[in-house]
C-alpha cells in the first residue's frame, strides 16, 4: 500500500483489518496464510463485533488481501470471496432543519473567543459553518479549503472520480465571513503545518463543543443534507 503510494487513512483501514486478524491467528496457533481456508476465514469474520456497515468493509479488504496473496502465490484461492456481506439497512437521511441552523449560528456568539487556535475564535468558527451549510463539504475538505480555491465568488473544486472542475457560487455572507479570517497561511482554517489528521480532531471537537451551547444533537455531516434537500 505504501509503495503504491495509497494515503494514510486508507492504509489505517487496511491495518484496523489485517491487525486484528493477526492476533486471531496467533490465539489459534495459525501460521501461514495458506491455512486461512474458507471455513477458518468465515470463522474469523463471525467473530467480529463491529456493525454490519464495518463487517462488510473488512470483507472487501479481506478480498483485497487474499488477492494479494493469491498472486504472490502464498494461497491456492480466495477465501473471502465466498463470504456474504451482511445486509445493511441504510438509515434515514437527516439535514438539520432551519430551526436547528439558527440556534447553532446563535451559539457562535456565545462560544468561547479562545481555544486552542487562538483568540478571536468566533469568525473562525462563524466561517467554517456557513462552509459546511453552503458547499457541502466534507469537514475533512473543509480544514484543507485553499484560499486560492476562492475567487470572483465562487469556490472551485475537481471531483475526485472524474477530475471534473466545478464552481460553486458562494453566498456574500460567506465570503465576508472568509474574508474577515483572512492571514498568510495557504489554507482558511489551517496553518499547514502539523499533522492534517489532528487538526482534523480538533475543529470535530470545536464542532461537537458548538453543538453542545447550541444544544442541537448532529453531526456536520448533516450540513450536506440540509444543503441537498434545497436542489
Amino acid at each position: 500500500c505504501e509503495k503504491r503510494g495509497l494515503k494514510e487513512p486508507t492504509i489505517k483501514k487496511y491495518r484496523e483489518t489485517l491487525n486484528p486478524l493477526l492476533r486471531w491467528c496467533v490465539s489459534r496457533d495459525i501460521t501461514t496464510v495458506r491455512s486461512l481456508d474458507f471455513p477458518t476465514v468465515k470463522g474469523y469474520v463471525r467473530d467480529l463485533t463491529d456493525s454490519t456497515l464495518t463487517v462488510g468493509k473488512k470483507i472487501e479488504r479481506l478480498r483485497t488481501f487474499f488477492a494479494f496473496c493469491h498472486d504472490e502465490g502464498w494461497c491456492d484461492s480466495n477465501p473471502a470471496t465466498k463470504i456474504k456481506k451482511p445486509k445493511v439497512t441504510n438509515s434515514p437521511v437527516i439535514p438539520f432543519t432551519a430551526a436547528q441552523h439558527k440556534a447553532i449560528m446563535s451559539a457562535i456568539d456565545k462560544y468561547p473567543i479562545k481555544n486552542s487556535f487562538g483568540y478571536d475564535n468566533r469568525k473562525r468558527v462563524l466561517a467554517f459553518v456557513l462552509v459546511l451549510r453552503y458547499t457541502a463539504l466534507r469537514m475533512s475538505d473543509v480544514v484543507q479549503l485553499r484560499r486560492a480555491a476562492i475567487n470572483g465568488g465562487r469556490m472551485l473544486l475537481r471531483t475526485t472520480k472524474t477530475g471534473a472542475t466545478i464552481y460553486i457560487p458562494l453566498p456574500r455572507a460567506l465570503l465576508e465571513a472568509l474574508k474577515a479570517i483572512e492571514n498568510e497561511a495557504p489554507f482558511y482554517f489551517w496553518s499547514g503545518e502539523g499533522k492534517l489528521k489532528s487538526v482534523i480532531s480538533t475543529w470535530q471537537r470545536t464542532f461537537n463543543a458548538l453543538l453542545e451551547v447550541a444544544k442541537v444533537a448532529g453531526h456536520p455531516h448533516m450540513y450536506r443534507h440540509m444543503l441537498a434537500i434545497e436542489f
